[in-house]
């Protein structure tokens, strides 16, 4: 809405010159960050949708196996180590997974990130809400090598966690 900040994410396939248009209908300021690409013939497959961490202890439906299930509200600036690699129909090792993550109830303004455990926090963010909000937003993201990706909230809130995606350990080399 007017005077908020709202993320999204795009798979978008790039012009010869390696470029992608961006079009907005009011004046705005924009902020693109590239999390990753895939060369020809890697492919995310689609999954039945699962889901990997719940951290409401009242409510929701819980995960799929009971692993990082009704975790208690999460604490501002905390960063939550979640194995999603064999599970929901993901492989292991495992490649790029697709991750549908919402919150909801945060007590303040916040943002989530979503990154691969065994990298540096990037300065980005997958989701940015303010107080109240149930917002939702789906983040690419390549496990660490032990098959967890790190959950990071700036704020104390709610997050739900589903897999709807994923692609092979194989990786293509970037020339």
């Amino acid at each position: 809405g007017r005077g908020g900040t709202q993320s999204n994410t795009s798979w978008v396939e790039l012009d010869a010159q390696g470029r992608a248009c961006l079009f907005n209908l009011a004046a705005t300021e924009l902020v693109v960050d590239v999390a990753g690409w895939a060369g020809p013939g890697h492919r995310l497959a689609a999954v039945t949708p699962a889901r990997l961490m719940e951290t409401r202890l009242d409510g929701g439906s819980g995960t799929i196996d009971g692993i990082a299930d009704r975790l208690g509200r999460r604490v501002p600036f905390t960063e939550t180590r979640l194995q999603v690699a064999g599970r929901g129909g993901v492989r292991s090792p495992a490649g790029v997974v697709a991750l549908n993550i919402a919150v909801t109830a945060p007590a303040t303004a916040g943002f989530v990130t979503v990154y691969t455990c065994d990298t540096p926090r990037p300065p980005t963010s997958n989701l940015n809400f303010v107080a109240g909000d149930t917002v939702a937003n789906t983040a690419m993201v390549r496990p660490a090598e032990d098959g967890t990706v790190c959950v990071y909230t700036l704020s104390s809130t709610e997050i739900i966690v589903d897999v709807v995606g994923a692609q092979a350990a194989t990786w293509p080399t970037l020339t």
